[in-house]
């Protein structure tokens, strides 16, 4: 699966309308029109700068699953009962009863982000499986150097922008940093830092061997890979770790 959870999209795109209705709500109430911007604005108190700012934010890191997305909607939430309370208790054109039941609403749509999946995403970002790069199932020559062993030469198995998987590499371990050096097509080659990521026993299609990220890789050399990568048809799913590259 590479779609991001629609639960996230969903909620990014609610905070970002009510961060767009804040204004359009100012404008109602008063009977401002479009020509009338600056009046509207003028209308939004400091707390609902605020709060418009901290809904497009929060948007953001949902849609991102970043794990400061509870964080901020904590601080977010204070703020909204807070100008809710304060509309209720002195305004004239909303009861505190009114406030305090839209309070309890936006609560509630924090409600699906102590879903299991939601959370274990939140606490470990690193499986956002729809931020891994495309892996390509590829065959070509890697030479790799380290400093456990000497030129050691093998072959991918499946090799993405970001990283390569080697299968039936012992010598090397998780934590290693090593050289890694590609030939592909007629010309182009690659000479770049990487980092041993995972290593993992045989499962399913994928043979025993180890995932290296790729660190230092230059522009050009990641531009002629994504070239490369485009003319390939056949992606491969990784196997499940708690670690990829």
């Amino acid at each position: 699966m590479r779609r991001r959870p629609r639960m996230l999209m969903a909620l990014a795109i609610v905070f970002l309308m009510l961060a767009i209705s804040m204004p359009i709500q100012a404008m109602w109430i008063y009977g401002h029109t479009f020509q009338e911007l600056s009046a509207v604005f003028a209308k939004l108190t400091w707390i609902n700068w605020l709060i418009c700012i901290g809904l497009v934010i929060s948007a953001g890191l949902l849609w991102e699953a970043s794990p400061y997305s509870k964080r901020a909607l904590a601080g977010l939430s204070a703020l909204v009962i807070l100008n809710n309370f304060v509309v209720g208790y002195y305004s004239t054109d909303f009861s505190l009863a009114t406030t305090s039941f839209a309070s309890f609403g936006f609560l509630l749509l924090n409600v699906p982000l102590f879903h299991p999946d939601l959370s274990f995403i939140f606490q470990h970002p690193e499986q956002r499986w729809w931020l891994r790069a495309e892996r390509k199932r590829v065959s070509v020559p890697v030479f790799i150097e380290g400093t456990r062993l000497n030129s050691l030469r093998a072959e991918t198995f499946d090799l993405s922008e970001s990283g390569v998987f080697v299968a039936s590499m012992r010598n090397v371990g998780v934590g290693d940093w090593i050289t890694v050096r590609m030939t592909f097509g007629a010309f182009a080659q690659i000479r770049c830092q990487g980092r041993v990521v995972r290593r993992t026993e045989a499962n399913g299609i994928y043979p025993d061997g180890v995932g290296i990220q790729f660190v230092d890789m230059s522009f050009r050399q990641r531009r002629d890979l994504r070239k490369f990568l485009s003319r390939r048809n056949d992606n491969v799913e990784p196997p499940h770790s708690p670690t990829t590259y």
